[in-house]
């Protein structure tokens, strides 16, 4: 499995703390920032932000680049800590951290890691082309994925023993993440805190 990490400059320390788990799991990684503050490696794509055109523009980049060759993509954000090797989506299907109904449209939409083949990956690309900016709930790129997925066809699952995600860990959750990863969750999405991150993995 290939993966695609979308991040900015000012989360270096972050993508680093977080890149070993990334690079055990991999076969191979592209980053995938912004302009301006871009990271100081890998591609730069879209504005400010992640709403409106720059997140359709990093999406739509990601998701071509995860529609080449033959090997199953993971599109990452940088606050994603692996613990495991993620579990590769069902034939069809895009698998996420967790999904929802709840987005004001009515269709299902989730948080990162997202997991497809090439081919899934395609259709959800030819797909997000006819959707216009204003379509999409808040402008945020996750809800763009999902109405792509809505408007292709694509189906959602979860991937196994996943927590139900936020999108920032705080100290809070930390109980509730801990029982999850004793219960064999492969993933956290929203680790963006250094404070959060030790109280969870020491």
């Amino acid at each position: 499995m290939k993966a695609i990490i979308c991040g900015h400059g000012a989360i270096l320390p972050t993508l680093e703390r977080h890149r070993p788990g990334w690079e055990r799991a991999f076969s191979a990684i592209t980053y995938l920032s912004q302009h301006p503050d871009p990271l100081p490696f890998g591609h730069h794509i879209g504005g400010d932000g992640h709403q409106g055109q720059g997140a359709s523009d990093r999406l739509k980049f990601a998701m071509a680049l995860a529609a080449t060759g033959g090997e199953t993509v993971a599109i990452l954000d940088y606050d994603v800590v692996l613990l495991a090797p993620l579990p590769e989506s069902p034939c069809g299907i895009l698998s996420c951290e967790t999904f929802t109904d709840t987005a004001h449209g009515g269709y299902p939409w989730g948080h990162a890691p997202y997991i497809a083949s090439p081919l899934v990956y395609e259709r959800l690309l030819r797909a997000v082309q006819n959707i216009p900016l204003d379509a999409w709930e808040w402008q945020y790129g996750d809800r763009l994925l999902g109405l792509a997925a809505q408007m292709a066809g694509v189906e959602w699952a979860a991937i196994p023993q996943a927590i139900t995600g936020r999108n920032t860990i705080t100290l809070d959750d930390v109980p509730r993440v801990r029982k999850a990863i004793a219960n064999g969750c492969p993933c956290v999405h929203g680790v963006k805190n250094e404070e959060v991150y030790r109280a969870i993995f020491g």
